[in-house]
């Protein structure tokens, strides 16, 4: 988005240099965007029931709550959470994603603690996973090469939110089966400190299959010094302020309609 509001499409393109980030927008800017949005949202705005001050105090307290109770199920707290604090989030869903994606809450953490904000990661469960394995590089006499290893049997399309262990012994035997796979490429590979966590936490976890990988992920990046605080997104859309949310796009549909159309 421009200056003035307009939107401005861009092709964005990954790195292909080792190390190496795409971050927009740059991170000696993030501070003149952080005041811009806090000017912005200073300014009243009134909705069809409510004003939207109080709409985004009541999401942010229930929000905060929701973090607060899903963290502290798995970990210890990563640090105070206010509802006088600005609030800042990424998001993704709860697979075991690559260091491209997990780059994303190292900066979220170190933002959050520049601006002394609440950071939050939204793990976004109401999307389906791709895959029940992960792809291994196994080195043999041949060629390097790469071959799934299942973490569970696979299953028509389920919601992250509602997928549970179906395999108990697949599942708790991944963490021997990767190890054994990449032996001869990795020395100490995470899977050794990952997989166990994993399994600890799935009982806590009600079963779930993407809040145990996430929640595990979640206490290494403690280990690793990392503040945020995590929230599943089917728990946020359960909140009153969502659903109120919902009721202001219902009752502006055709404006919703004609905005989404034109952007």
């Amino acid at each position: 988005m421009s200056a003035d509001g307009d939107l401005e499409y861009r092709r964005w393109r990954a790195p292909r240099e080792h190390a190496s980030a795409l971050i927009e927008p740059a991170l000696s800017d993030v501070e003149n965007c952080w005041r811009q949005n806090q000017r912005r949202l200073a300014q009243p705005a009134m909705l069809r029931f409510s004003s939207l001050d109080d709409l985004r105090r009541q999401a942010r307290l229930e929000l905060f709550d929701i973090a607060r109770r899903h963290t502290l199920a798995y970990r210890d707290a990563p640090g105070p959470l206010s509802p006088d604090q600005p609030c800042l989030m990424a998001g993704h869903q709860p697979e075991m994603f690559h260091p491209g994606v997990w780059f994303k809450n190292y900066v979220l953490s170190a933002l959050g603690q520049r601006f002394a904000a609440a950071a939050i990661n939204l793990v976004i469960d109401n999307d389906t996973p791709h895959s029940t394995a992960i792809r291994v590089p196994l080195d043999d006499a041949a060629a390097t090469r790469v071959e799934p290893v299942p973490f569970d049997q696979a299953t028509t399309d389920i919601a992250f939110e509602e997928r549970t262990v179906i395999d108990a012994e697949l599942f708790a035997s991944f963490g021997r089966r990767v190890r054994e796979a990449i032996a001869p490429l990795v020395a100490n590979p995470l899977i050794e400190r990952y997989w166990p966590l994993v399994l600890e936490t799935l009982p806590r976890m009600s079963n779930n299959i993407g809040l145990a990988l996430a929640a595990a992920r979640h206490r290494i990046e403690a280990d690793h010094g990392l503040k945020t605080w995590e929230a599943p997104l089917s728990h946020v859309c359960e909140t009153t302020a969502f659903r109120r949310f919902l009721l202001e796009l219902f009752g502006r549909a055709a404006e919703l309609h004609a905005i989404h159309n034109a952007a």
